[in-house]
């Protein structure tokens, strides 16, 4: 019997520095159980694509975690990192580049004018003539028209 309680003394030895150890990880704030660490890395059921952050979000992020974790420490973290948003320089275009840009704007504006006073003179024209033949189609006397079997047969026929 005395080496089954040194077994258990032994074993109960193990257990409270299973316990400091997994409570020492509970306090900076990992998984404290195996299953809680197997169940933080399954996927989370309907999650899609992580999403992106900015850099500017990342830092805030960065700087909030440092704040935790010193005062975890109990140390302080300096407060005066502020976080400036990056925006990207300004471009100025040149007197030059936009001159440029005028002219091929009043360019086209004005090849685009041409071609609609083109198209209407077209078009003025082509209605006249549709008008013409349209008149003349209506004019038109039917027309006899025979096959050779017909005109042998002596049958002539008219169609419009």
């Amino acid at each position: 019997m005395a080496a089954l309680d040194k077994i258990i003394v032994q074993l109960e030895q193990r257990r409270d520095a299973i316990d400091r150890a997994l409570s020492a990880l509970g306090a900076i704030g990992l998984a404290t159980t195996p299953k809680m660490a197997a169940d933080a890395t399954k996927p989370v059921a309907g999650a899609g694509p992580r999403r992106k952050f900015s850099a500017a979000t990342r830092r805030k992020m960065a700087l909030a975690q440092r704040r935790r974790y010193a005062a975890v420490r109990g140390e302080s973290v300096a407060t005066t990192t502020a976080v400036k948003p990056t925006r990207p320089a300004k471009r100025k275009m040149s007197a030059e580049g936009l001159a440029n840009i005028r002219a091929g704007v009043k360019r086209r504006l004005a090849m685009a004018k041409k071609q609609a006073t083109a198209a209407t003179k077209v078009a003025g024209t082509k209605k006249a003539t549709v008008k013409k033949t349209a008149a003349t189609k209506a004019s038109r006397k039917p027309v006899a028209t025979t096959t050779p079997a017909q005109t042998e047969a002596g049958v002539a026929t008219t169609t419009a």
